[in-house]
C-alpha cells in the first residue's frame, strides 16, 4: 500500500521532466547550427574601387605609417595586401609645376609588415591562407588581414621616403594608397620596400637604399647630407650606415634582375 502511493507521487513529476527534456530536443533540431561566417578573400585595390572597403594612409613620420581598413560590408572579409605598395600625398595633385613640388611631402614606399611576424599583430585571424600569390604586377606575394563586419582594422607598417630633398611625411598632409608600380618603376626600389616588411634589413639601410635607387643619387652626397647642430653641422649617417645601405641597395638590385618582367639599371 505504501509503495503505490509512492508511485502515484512520483508519476506527475517524471512526466513533466519527459516532456521538458523533450521540448528541449525538438527545439535544439529546429536551431540552426552555430557555423560562424568564413571571411571572404578580396584584394586590397580592387576592393577599393569596388567600395567594398574604405581605407586611410597615415604617416606618422618618415619611416612608419597607419594603414585604416574599414570594412563596408555586413560580412566578414580577409583582405589581401601585396608585400610592398606606396603612398603618395593628396596636396602633391595641388602643384603640378616642377617649381611648385617641393611644396609637397615626399611619396613612400611602405613594407607589408604581415609576412615578418604573424603572432605580433593584435588580430590574431590575419594570417590565412593565401589565393593571389604570384599574381598580381611585378608578381607580388600578398598576405591576409581579417577585418569584421562593419568595423575598422589597423595595421602599423614601416615606410622609406622617395623623394630626397621634398619635406617629410606628416600626418597633417592626407596621403592616398596606391600600388608601387603606379609610383615608380626603378629597378630595386619595390623589393627594399618588400625586405623592409619582412624584416630583413633596418630601416635607416632601406632609406638610403631607397633614395639611391629611386632618386639616382650618389653614395657621396647621402654620406655628406648634413645634420644642423647648435655650432655647423655634420653627417647624418655614418659610414657604417652608408656601408649598410649599399649593401641593401645592391641586393635589391640583384633581386630586381632576376625577376623576369623587370628592367635593371647600373651597379650602385
Amino acid at each position: 500500500m505504501w509503495h503505490g502511493i509512492r508511485s502515484a507521487c512520483w508519476r506527475p513529476g517524471l512526466g513533466v521532466a519527459v516532456a521538458f527534456l523533450s521540448a528541449v530536443a525538438a527545439a535544439a533540431e529546429k536551431s540552426p547550427p552555430n557555423v560562424r561566417a568564413q571571411p571572404e578573400a578580396v584584394e586590397l585595390f580592387s576592393a577599393i574601387d569596388k567600395g567594398t572597403i574604405d581605407v586611410q594612409l597615415i604617416p606618422k613620420n618618415s619611416s612608419e605609417c597607419r594603414l585604416l581598413i574599414t570594412n563596408k560590408t555586413d560580412k566578414p572579409l580577409t583582405v589581401m595586401l601585396p608585400d610592398v605598395f606606396a603612398g603618395v600625398p593628396v596636396l602633391a595633385q595641388q602643384f603640378p609645376n616642377a617649381n611648385q613640388k617641393n611644396r609637397a611631402p615626399q611619396q613612400i614606399g611602405i613594407g607589408n609588415n604581415l609576412f615578418q611576424n604573424p603572432m605580433g599583430n593584435r588580430n590574431p585571424m590575419f594570417n590565412v591562407p593565401n589565393p593571389m600569390n604570384n599574381q598580381g604586377p611585378g608578381q607580388r606575394q600578398f598576405r591576409g588581414f581579417n577585418v569584421a563586419p562593419e568595423k575598422v582594422g589597423q595595421l602599423k607598417l614601416p615606410a622609406v621616403c622617395l623623394e630626397l630633398g621634398n619635406p617629410n611625411p606628416r600626418a597633417a598632409i592626407p596621403y592616398q594608397l596606391k600600388p608601387i608600380e603606379g609610383v615608380t618603376a626603378k629597378p630595386g626600389v619595390a623589393e627594399v620596400c618588400a625586405m623592409l616588411g619582412r624584416g630583413e634589413i633596418d630601416q635607416t639601410a632601406a632609406q638610403l637604399a631607397a633614395w639611391r635607387l629611386n632618386n639616382d643619387v650618389s653614395w657621396e652626397k647621402l654620406a655628406k647630407l648634413p645634420r644642423k647642430l647648435a655650432i655647423g653641422t655634420k653627417p647624418i649617417y655614418s659610414a657604417e650606415e652608408i656601408k649598410a645601405g649599399r649593401k641593401v641597395a645592391e641586393k635589391a638590385l640583384a633581386l630586381a634582375k632576376a625577376q623576369p618582367a623587370s628592367t635593371t639599371s647600373s651597379a650602385p
